[in-house]
């Protein structure tokens, strides 16, 4: 008898070892299959932020072209007024010339108005080249910006950082671009508390069509976000 019940207990002994190393199998898969599982969302989340990055380089280059265009145009606009004021000059140099002519005045008043009159119609030449010559820079400016942003299609699902000004941001709004790059929590205040602590500044992520349209067309839009544009989160943080 006493044989007998060793070996009962021999044989529970070793059924308890096989479910045991059979737990650990299943827990080292599942381990395994964490590692992968934070492995690809560490990935996922670097191409987010390249992405980012590169929209915000691009519209970078938009945002430079455009200035440069806007300082094209007042260029323009004042090489007009220029050629404008010489042109209403040149009018008063001919009715003095003619003044002169009519009053048989002295010849060599007559060769300096004369003198003045090729001066000023020169200049204005030279200015009416210029003119054009700006113009068409601008024209290729425009150009440039509508084939880098594709007519507008590439501001569609877009993101700006910027910094909020004296707004309610919604109790959901998507993590500033420190807490995010942290991986930090943060909060809906207009410079988030990680931020004011750190001394940092304040970004937040927008819809582009929405910053620089003044609204968004797309209805949906691809990203989630409130009726000022600051991008929000699909459901409330969870609170741990």
């Amino acid at each position: 008898m006493p044989d007998d019940k060793v070996g009962v207990h021999g044989a529970r002994m070793a059924a308890k070892d096989a479910e045991l190393a059979t737990m650990n199998t299943k827990l080292a898969a599942r381990n395994a299959e964490l590692a992968a599982l934070k492995q690809i969302a560490k990935e996922q989340k670097a191409l987010l932020i390249k992405e980012q990055q590169e929209a915000v380089d691009h519209q970078r280059i938009i945002d430079h072209h455009r200035t440069q265009n806007q300082a094209f145009a007042d260029a323009a606009t004042a090489r007009e007024q220029t050629i404008a004021d010489l042109r209403q000059e040149l009018v008063v140099r001919k009715f003095e010339l003619t003044d002169a002519q009519e009053q048989r005045g002295n010849r060599g008043v007559i060769e300096d108005i004369k003198g003045k009159l090729r001066e000023m119609t020169t200049l204005s030449d030279r200015q009416r080249a210029q003119l054009k010559d700006a113009k068409d820079e601008l024209k290729f400016k425009d150009a440039r910006i509508m084939d880098l942003s594709n007519n507008g299609e590439r501001l569609r699902g877009a993101i700006h950082v910027v910094p909020p000004r004296n707004v309610k941001l919604p109790e959901t709004v998507v993590s500033c671009t420190e807490c995010y790059a942290m991986d930090r929590r943060c909060d809906s205040g207009t410079k988030c508390r990680p931020c004011m602590e750190n001394n940092t500044e304040c970004l937040r992520f927008m819809c582009s069509l929405k910053y620089k349209n003044g609204n968004c067309p797309l209805v949906p839009c691809p990203l989630t976000h409130d009726g000022q544009g600051y991008l929000m989160l699909p459901r409330p943080r969870p609170e741990w």
